[in-house]
Formats: structure tokens, C-alpha cells, sequence
């Protein structure tokens, strides 16, 4: 009997508890709120920027060649879009290649890198929304392929090589950026990791470490202190 009153006043604490319903926030509960509610809005903060710095990337690997989180990374650090495709098809016709090549330029991606890795032949395609006169565009993609065949050449290295395009972009879309306002520097050598998914990995943990909180707070205040109970002989 004791045992189930002793149980019976357990299951009261979780249901009545001083007339406050079991969800009700506690002021510890509110006070944990007010306090961390700044550095919430920070982290917010921080989100958006790393969104709004880091550019609209793209990458199609049809041909399975390239490591996409490396990419990934040094493509993000354009000032404009890129869209990046690794394909074996229309590997007989380069024209051909080249204007599907040039078919996928977008408002979205000014700048379009395409591989056939069967016909060993690339093909970097710049749009007028890049922000470059006709000639400045001719002359950095040209420039942009010579950095990829040269890496291509020495490392036959399907993900360096587009590293090497990428950098040598980045060198001829300064000028352009620099119109526009933005100052970028290059980014330092990629562990594969980006700022995007560290700020998001950030904000998940500080969700957890709010919830965990939270509800140990919240169960300590509806709980109440233990009950004491005396044995009657």
C-alpha cells in the first residue's frame, strides 16, 4: 500500500501541480529566453550573411569525376553563379557539345563549365550577365580553359583541373565585382568543408542545447520538490 501511494503521488505531480497545467512556462523557463534570445537572433544573423556571400553553384556530374564537396567549395567563392557539368554525350561533335554547353547559361549561372570526359574535351561558356563586356567574357574563358587542359595535363585530375578554372574566373571576374560593390578574398586551400554547412551546423546545436534545456528546466518547475513521505508502524 505504501508502494502505491507513493505512486499515486508521483502520477499527481506530472497532472496537478498548485493549479498550473503541466506545459506551462516556468519564469527560469522565460528568464533562459530573454537571455538567449540575442545570441539566437545572432546566429540567425549569421545564416543569412554566410547564404547571402556564398554564390549559387550547380554541379551535374554525369560522368562521376569530380569531388563535389571541393568543388563545391571553390565554386561558392565566385561572385555569380556557376553551373558545372560532366557529361560523355555528343562526345563525336565538339560544336555540338559547345552549344548545349552554352544552352544551359541562366540568370542564375553567367558562367557554365562543361566536361565530356569521352571526347577528353571542356567547354567554359560565359553570359553577358556575368558582368563582362563580349571580349573581357572571350578572353576569361579562354584563359580559364588554359588553366584547366594545363591541370589536366599534369595531374589528369578531373577536380583540379576545375579548381584551376575556377581560380583563374575568379581573377577575371574581380574587376566586375569590385563595379558592383564586393570585395572577396581568395579563399584559402578547401578542407572540403564550406562556411554554409559549419553556420548550419552551429544553429543545430544551439537548437538542441535550447530544447535540452528547456524541458529540464520546465520538468524541474512542474515537478515541484519530491514529496516526503513517512512509513506509519
Amino acid at each position: 500500500m505504501r508502494l502505491l501511494g507513493r505512486t499515486m503521488d508521483l502520477v499527481t505531480s506530472w497532472t496537478i501541480n498548485s493549479g498550473e497545467p503541466l506545459m506551462a512556462m516556468s519564469k527560469p523557463v522565460r528568464g533562459w529566453l530573454r537571455m538567449t534570445a540575442p545570441l539566437a537572433a545572432l546566429v540567425a544573423m549569421l545564416a543569412l550573411a554566410a547564404l547571402a556571400w556564398a554564390s549559387t553553384v550547380q554541379i551535374q556530374d554525369d560522368a562521376h569525376v569530380l569531388n563535389a564537396t571541393t568543388v563545391q567549395t571553390d565554386a561558392a567563392t565566385l561572385p555569380i553563379g556557376v553551373y558545372i557539368w560532366t557529361t560523355t554525350q555528343d562526345a563525336a561533335s565538339k560544336p555540338t557539345f559547345n552549344i548545349d554547353v552554352r544552352n544551359k547559361i541562366s540568370a542564375t549561372f553567367p558562367v557554365v563549365i562543361g566536361i565530356n570526359t569521352q571526347a577528353r574535351h571542356e567547354s567554359i561558356q560565359i553570359g553577358p550577365r556575368a558582368g563582362l563586356s563580349q571580349s573581357a567574357a572571350v578572353s576569361a574563358a579562354s584563359t580559364a580553359n588554359k588553366a584547366f587542359v594545363g591541370t589536366m595535363l599534369t595531374s589528369n585530375d578531373y577536380t583540379a583541373a576545375v579548381s584551376s578554372a575556377l581560380d583563374s574566373l575568379r581573377t577575371s571576374l574581380a574587376p566586375a565585382d569590385r563595379e558592383r560593390g564586393v570585395t572577396r578574398s581568395p579563399p584559402a586551400q578547401s578542407s572540403g568543408w564550406g562556411i554554409v554547412p559549419i553556420v548550419v551546423l552551429v544553429i543545430g546545436v544551439f537548437v538542441v542545447v535550447f530544447l535540452v534545456v528547456a524541458i529540464l528546466i520546465g520538468r524541474r518547475r512542474v515537478l515541484g520538490p519530491r514529496p516526503q513521505t513517512h512509513d506509519r508502524h
